[in-house]
């Protein structure tokens, strides 16, 4: 049995260049597999991030997260002279961390918005799904407005992405097996193992 402890402070660090930044809160809730409860304290910082937009300070092996806020952005990134940059930031990304997460935030009510570039929207997603695909990336798909309690509920959100990753990374849980079937129960919750292991 495992005797790591979680810690009693995690901090986010999100890039300065960040556009409608997700907001985190001060403190959250959080249990694990087996139901053990812990407060954990968020300190939030920004800086200038080589890679991503958001990570686990000291955990960055474990997940980083890469943003994207409108069809145009995806678009420049896939389509203009910008690719070239784009494509040697998301394979630093791959490069740095196990769990390369790729998040789009935009709002369904913009998706099919002409002045949002609604036009392109299908064409587009069709190039981000295959560019996703090739680069093994993992995509969220968690739209938020500009409002504040958006951004609060989004901040959460990926907050427990990063530190379950985080979590997982260093916390083996071995399951029970049932001597029926020889295989973990299948009641039991299973941690997600898909990606290397540092």
């Amino acid at each position: 049995m495992s005797l790591i402890k979680p810690p009693t402070e995690i901090e986010i660090v999100r890039d300065i260049r960040e556009k409608d930044k997700a907001i985190f809160p001060s403190s959250f809730e959080w249990k694990d597999d087996r139901g053990h409860e812990k407060i954990l304290k968020v300190k939030t910082t920004t800086e200038t991030l080589k890679t991503g937009d958001y990570l686990l300070r000291g955990y960055e092996k474990a997940a980083m997260i890469e943003r994207k806020g409108s069809i145009q952005e995806i678009r420049d990134n896939l389509y203009t002279a910008d690719r070239h940059r784009f494509r040697r930031c998301i394979a630093r990304l791959v490069e740095a961390t196990d769990l390369p997460y790729f998040w789009v935030t935009i709002p369904l009510t913009k998706l099919t918005d002409p002045k949002y570039g609604g036009q392109q929207c299908g064409e587009v997603m069709d190039a981000m799904m295959r560019w996703v695909h090739r680069n093994r990336l993992r995509l969220i798909w968690l739209p938020f407005e500009k409002s504040v309690s958006n951004r609060r509920k989004a901040g959460e959100i990926i907050l427990r992405v990063l530190w379950n990753h985080a979590w997982e990374s260093q916390h083996e849980i071995v399951l029970p097996r049932d001597p029926a079937i020889g295989s973990p129960r299948s009641h039991e919750m299973v941690s997600d193992v898909s990606g290397p292991r540092s």
